[in-house]
């Protein structure tokens, strides 16, 4: 928890978004004009992959089915719709 609150806290004193572009440019050591150099992107691509989404693997529907019906409060409904049952039986 207190790993948390430090990050937290951390984040609240970023000023990143309050630099000029100079103080910009120098912090991140790019040339705002022209950008990255070829080495410089190509090395970023071999280091960290392209910048892209990874596939999300996807439920089938009958497990989404089952999870919606084993919720608290739809085993509760269950449980009575199974009473009511039994009382118009007896």
């Amino acid at each position: 928890m207190r790993d948390a609150v430090d990050a937290a806290e951390k984040i609240r004193t970023w000023e990143d978004h309050m630099w000029d572009k100079k103080t910009l440019g120098e912090k991140l050591d790019v040339d705002l004009e022209k950008g990255h150099t070829d080495d410089f992107a190509r090395k970023r691509l071999n280091d960290e992959g392209k910048n892209a989404l990874t596939e999300k693997g996807k439920t089938p529907k009958w497990v989404l089915f089952l999870k919606e019906q084993t919720g608290m409060f739809s085993l509760l409904l269950w449980v009575a719709g199974i009473l009511c049952f039994f009382a118009y039986i007896i």
